[in-house]
């Protein structure tokens, strides 16, 4: 299992990506696992708040190539329950009832800067990268609900910039922009991101559920967004399917840059 779960019962549990020498790239079983953790710890009345880090010296860096391969060369009809999973696991930890904080370092790139930008505090080590590089790959910024993840904390034309640029972010550069909430040598990038979920453990649990339901309402999080991630998904399966992609990973495997088709 390349997610698992640790300090069950306790009031900071901690779920780690596990395939450091993948980088943490994530593939379907990956995924179903991340939404099994996370069912785990909200059904543990213990926990109070959970920490995701990754091990090794990156983050996630998003979608494995295998699994993309995989999606991209299944049959048009089953790629959307495949595309489905990255966004319904950001989904599920997002409105996850209990605090989330996410411990980030090295690469967080596509899928895996969305599922830091989910948790409800964003610590990053000095060495961070946040890469919301989907267009660079001919794919629509919407992928793992990356433009609602994004406005909510940007605003909608900050969030159009940076996927239409396909932008790679230095922690410093992350931090004023207001998608991280600290940045702090790597080797406190551990002892930080506890010593917030402790905060949160002072607060009546009770009271911290509550106002986050409220808040994820005023948000859209709920019907709209979910309507919003079905469109979304949509549009990635046909992406999935189109010559763009097929472009990107040509260009990237012969070092050169994409030549994009022209629409037609």
């Amino acid at each position: 299992m390349a997610v698992h779960v640790s300090g069950l019962g306790s009031a900071v549990a901690g779920i780690t990506l596990d395939a450091p020498e993948r980088l943490n790239a994530f593939g379907r079983q990956d995924l179903r696992d991340l939404h099994r953790a996370l069912g785990a710890c909200e059904r543990d009345p213990g926990v109070r708040c959970v920490v995701v880090g990754g091990r090794g010296r990156a983050f996630c860096a998003g979608a494995d190539l295998a699994f993309i391969e995989e999606i991209r060369r299944s049959p048009a009809a089953g790629r959307p329950a495949a595309l489905a999973l990255a966004p319904s696991a950001v989904r599920r930890l997002a409105g996850l009832a209990k605090p989330t904080v996410a411990a980030v370092r090295g690469a967080a790139f596509g899928g895996g800067a969305c599922i830091a930008l989910a948790c409800d505090d964003v610590v990053l080590a000095e060495d961070a990268r946040l890469g919301l590089v989907f267009t660079s790959l001919g794919l629509p910024g919407g992928d793992s609900a990356a433009t609602w993840l994004l406005s909510r904390r940007v605003g909608t034309h900050r969030a159009w910039q940076l996927l239409a640029h396909g932008a790679v972010l230095t922690a410093a550069q992350a931090l004023g922009l207001g998608l991280a909430d600290e940045v702090v040598p790597a080797d406190r990038l551990e002892d930080a991101a506890r010593e917030r979920a402790l905060a949160y453990t002072r607060r009546s649990p009770a009271a911290l559920a509550a106002t986050k339901r409220q808040v994820l309402r005023l948000e859209g999080s709920g019907a709209a967004l979910d309507r919003a991630l079905e469109e979304e998904e949509a549009e990635m399966a046909a992406a999935f399917g189109g010559p763009d992609l097929a472009e990107a990973l040509a260009a990237r495997a012969e070092g050169r840059d994409p030549r994009w088709p022209t629409p037609g």
